[in-house]
Formats: structure tokens, sequence, C-alpha cells
């Protein structure tokens, strides 16, 4: 009897202790706040607008999302994220509208592994395949 007892107290035990903590909160990586940016127009062109947003995790991990809105009269426009190493190599990501119209947005995001020492933004205008203007770039971090 005692220890049908016993293994009962025990197993409460076990059940309220498992309980107690939901193992969501359990498993929850920490909360890493998400901060937003502005990217730079470009001088003498009323086209493109930029915006994104990014959560750094480490020097190696950044999640970016980066928006593109057309404001004007072009063939394509765009907005760029680039973001580099502690080497100094780099990767990008971008927003871009092509053949679109006043008013279009786009956006692209990516997580970069391996990569988050740095990041910079700018807008561009292309036309017939090449960038045919770039707004100066905007250091983030």
């Amino acid at each position: 009897m005692l220890r049908k007892i016993s293994m009962l107290v025990a197993s409460a035990a076990l059940v309220g202790g498992l309980s107690a903590v939901p193992v969501s909160a359990a498993m929850a990586a920490p909360r890493v706040p998400t901060h937003t940016f502005t990217v730079p127009t470009i001088k003498n062109h009323n086209v493109v607008t930029g915006w994104g947003w990014y959560r750094k995790y480490s020097n190696n991990r950044v999640w970016v999302k980066v928006c593109t809105k057309q404001t004007g009269n072009a063939f394509a426009v765009g907005a760029q994220a680039v973001v580099s190493n502690s080497r100094g190599k780099t990767k990008n990501i971008s927003g871009v509208i092509l053949q679109g119209h006043k008013g279009q947005v786009s956006c692209g995001q990516m997580t970069f592994i391996f990569y988050g020492t740095h990041m910079w933004v700018h807008t561009f205008v292309g036309q017939g395949g090449h960038i045919i203007a770039r707004s100066y770039g905007k250091k983030i971090f």
C-alpha cells in the first residue's frame, strides 16, 4: 500500500512539475528586437523610395527585409541591402520592380548566416539592363 501511495505522489509531482512551465515557453529562443531603417533616395531622381527591417542575432546571423516603392516613371527601380562578414565578403537582398507603375511595392527578405558584421543599403534605377543611377550607401550597422 505504501508503495502505491509513494508512486502516486511521485507521479503527481512529476505531472505538476511538467505542467508548471509550458513547453513553448521552455523551448522559446530569446526575443531579438526588430529594427527599422530607411533607404536613401537618389538625388535628382524622384522615382523610388525604400525602407526595411532587420533582426541581428549575432555577428554571424542577421535577418533582413528590404522593400521598395516606385514613385515615378522608370523601367526598373529597387532597394538593396548588402551585408558583410568579418573578412569583407558580401551578400545582398533586394526588392526590385521591373516595368512597374507608380505605386507598386516589392520586398525581399533573407536570413544571412555567417554574415552580419556590417550592413549598407541603397536605392537604384535601371534602364536597358544597366543601373543608371544609385543613391549613396547608408550604413545601418
